[in-house]
């Protein structure tokens, strides 16, 4: 390995720049965890690639997972300058699924071949990130059968409004 490439990948992967995939000479930059189906990342997505590979060599991303072997993706190719590979625009249309992530596969078109993944890198899905939802129990006022909750309120209400009649009803000696 070329020393600057060295020095390159030590400076990028201690500010946390950089990821590693499953192929020790190639690296990508972090991408967010969960983001919303088509809409540009924050960032370009950039490959560095640690091999003698030549300019003009075209590295192709593709995305899938078991739900989804084949997730749909907007400008997931770049040729090499530099041995960087910037994608421009990256952009993910296909969605994830509930609860699933897509893994990257990386491939590079050199001789021979380079092909890595990077396992559980996105989630995509419509809205992208959100709030969790709320975890406080609710009344469903939809729900043919009253909950628990309902029947206290409704009694506690009862109980607590003054009503002469109810008094009037507990004598027995009129």
């Amino acid at each position: 390995m070329n020393p600057s490439y060295a020095h390159t990948l030590y400076d990028m992967t201690h500010m946390g720049d950089m990821v590693a995939t499953d192929s020790p000479n190639i690296f990508c930059t972090t991408i967010p965890s969960h983001w919303r189906s088509n809409k540009s990342l924050p960032s370009n997505f950039r490959v560095f690639i640690f091999d003698e590979v030549k300019d003009g060599t075209i590295v192709t991303i593709r995305v899938g997972n078991d739900d989804n072997f084949s997730g749909e993706l907007r400008n997931n190719t770049a040729s090499v300058k530099d041995n960087v590979a910037q994608f421009n625009d990256l952009r993910f249309i296909g969605r994830s699924g509930r609860g699933k992530c897509f893994s990257l596969s990386l491939i590079v078109n050199s001789s021979p071949v380079v092909m890595t993944t990077l396992s559980k890198a996105i989630k995509i899905t419509v809205d992208g990130p959100r709030e969790p939802r709320n975890k406080t129990p609710f009344v469903d006022v939809h729900s043919c059968v009253p909950s628990f909750h309902s029947i206290y309120a409704i009694l506690k209400r009862w109980l607590e409004r003054p009503c002469t009649r109810r008094v009037h009803l507990m004598r027995t000696d009129t």
